[in-house]
């Protein structure tokens, strides 16, 4: 007797992750970035403890933010061009309006987020160059607003990601060269 292969590949299912997706396209990819992104927050947590007087630390910390920022803004920007960008056309052929209020959503989502990673740089990069404890309390909050605004947006789009994956919306071939070519050009 044969054994028989699935055409849905395994989905990962990390920590903090709201949905797996099933259906033919593998998400796994965006879902260990989603992974790596809610650790990065958990992690910015650490700015809180930051004594002012220790400048060298807020020097690193800023560095680490912009790293975190890039990666960020180029994941928003990988996700909308190579995932979502075939939504639209199906959406409205479809005459899917839940297909197409999520899109709107979702790129609402995105600019709020960019927005504030840009006020969280702000901050950080202010702390590394002249420490302030108004400074530092003005980016606890952002950061703070930043970590719920993001866990949001990545439960919305896990699952979001995952009906779009399982439906008629997208095709497989539509996703795979792109999305690799991106992912292996900014590693």
């Amino acid at each position: 007797m044969g054994r028989t292969r699935s055409s849905e590949p395994p989905q990962v299912r990390l920590p903090g992750q709201a949905d797996a997706a099933t259906g033919p396209i593998n998400l796994n990819r965006m879902y260990l970035v989603h992974h790596e992104i809610r650790g990065d927050l958990d992690r910015s947590s650490a700015v809180e403890g930051t004594p002012l007087k220790e400048a060298v630390v807020w020097e690193a910390l800023a560095g680490r933010w912009a790293r975190f920022e890039d990666l960020a803004r180029f994941h928003v920007r990988s996700e909308d061009e190579t995932f979502w960008r075939p939504v639209p056309e199906r959406a409205v052929a479809s005459r899917d309006n839940a297909a197409s209020s999520t899109l709107t959503d979702m790129e609402q989502e995105h600019q709020a987020i960019i927005g504030q990673l840009g006020i969280c740089t702000a901050y950080l990069s202010a702390m590394a160059r002249s420490p302030d404890a108004r400074v530092r309390d003005r980016l606890d909050a952002s950061l703070g607003s930043l970590r719920t605004s993001v866990s949001r947006h990545l439960e919305h789009n896990e699952v979001a990601a995952g009906d779009a994956a399982g439906s008629s919306l997208l095709a497989r071939a539509e996703l795979g060269r792109g999305r690799t070519a991106q992912a292996v050009r900014h590693t």
